[in-house]
């Protein structure tokens, strides 16, 4: 849903393979994104952007329902400074999905995020098909976008 204009855009990509990477997450292991033939929601935010913080909240709430082949990763952007912050605040909100930091944005700057939140859903091909600029409101408008890439593959 859409308030005044405000709220996801939700853009149709022409598919386009996706960068595998590897960061570091806040409990200081390491998470890696590369083809294992999962639906991923890659979604990129800051602890400082309200709606960033909304679009986390969403996604928190969406533990239990989502497809089992399917995966979120959320990806922050706030940098080394902003570390215990983040460890804090992904401990206190018992955050379930994985949490990668982008210390120096250089995976948000291959993704050609320049506004946030920014996200992207990932088919089981490993192909970028859909953008969310904005935030999301609520969870049905990502699993509309997760049917519709299933009955494509």
């Amino acid at each position: 849903m859409r308030l005044l204009g405000i709220g996801s855009r939700i853009e149709t990509l022409s598919p386009k393979e996706a960068y595998e990477f590897s960061l570091p997450s806040p409990d200081g292991s390491i998470i890696e994104f590369k083809r294992d033939r999962r639906i991923v929601f890659l979604t990129f935010f800051s602890l400082h952007c309200p709606s960033c913080m909304q679009g986390i909240g969403i996604l928190k709430g969406m533990k239990g329902k989502i497809p089992q082949d399917f995966s979120i990763i959320a990806i922050n952007v706030d940098g080394v400074n902003f570390a215990e912050e983040l460890k804090r605040f992904v401990e206190e909100e018992n955050l379930w999905f994985k949490i990668g930091i982008d210390y120096d944005g250089s995976i948000a700057k291959r993704y050609g995020v320049y506004s946030l939140p920014t996200s992207f859903l990932i088919d089981r091909n490993f192909m970028i098909r859909f953008r969310f600029t904005g935030p999301i409101f609520n969870e049905e408008e990502l699993f509309r976008k997760i049917e519709e890439i299933k009955w494509s593959n």
